[in-house]
């Protein structure tokens, strides 16, 4: 396997070995375009940040693996100062540039305590991963972005969801998230699900969204 890990966390080594045990998820890890990353929100906070995905779905019968993936071969990326000054300065120039991380994904392993009806994910989980999923890629840019300003204190403005298929459980799902447009303190994201299903032979998009994340001062937080 090909992929590279961005961080000292080796309790990610877990989740490295489960998913690259199964064959869908290992052609993602094996592919040189992608460089697996932290998934911020499954590290438990004083403040009780995160305390959703970090503790209450941290169990074994509800998600009990993660990864996370990075559309970039290699990070972080070199600082860019220039566009850290634009920005600084309220260059709407440098505001409205997209993320220089396009898209992150995450697989996730969903336990059957997740369910709605029987055998299938219930649809608020998947709403939450698909919000979850688009900040993430926030987050990723802010750590690692080289200096884009991407990590913003941002809120979540609207969710538009489509639910397409069901989500089998207990199974893995993939939830991917890609920048698809950025107007000053407003960052426009697309994501969906996607889980290999045997009867079917082949991935299935099973939920997708658009939303938009505005910037706020810390103090509003």
């Amino acid at each position: 396997m090909t992929t590279k890990f961005q961080s000292q966390d080796h309790s990610i080594a877990p989740n490295i070995a489960h998913f690259s045990k199964i064959p869908w998820c290992a052609t993602y890890l094996s592919n040189p375009a992608w460089t697996l990353v932290p998934t911020r929100c499954r590290e438990p906070k004083e403040s009780t940040e995160d305390s959703l995905f970090s503790t209450a779905l941290q169990t074994p019968s509800t998600i009990s693996h993660h990864l996370t993936l990075a559309n970039v071969p290699s990070l972080p990326l070199k600082r860019d100062r220039v566009l850290e000054w634009r920005i600084a300065s309220g260059s709407k120039e440098a505001a409205d540039m997209g993320l220089r991380i396009p898209a992150t994904q995450t697989f996730w392993s969903l336990g059957a305590d997740l369910n709605g009806f029987p055998n299938v994910a219930h649809g608020g989980l998947l709403a939450a991963l698909l919000d979850e999923a688009m900040g993430l890629l926030l987050t990723v840019n802010g750590e690692f972005g080289g200096g884009s300003g991407a990590l913003i204190n941002a809120v979540t403005v609207f969710m538009n969801v489509r639910y397409r298929a069901p989500v089998q459980t207990p199974g893995t799902v993939l939830v991917g998230a890609r920048c698809t447009k950025k107007e000053g303190r407003k960052t426009f994201v697309s994501a969906q699900v996607v889980q290999w299903q045997e009867e079917q032979g082949k991935e299935v998009v099973c939920a997708e969204c658009e939303g938009m994340y505005l910037e706020v001062k810390e103090t509003r937080l």
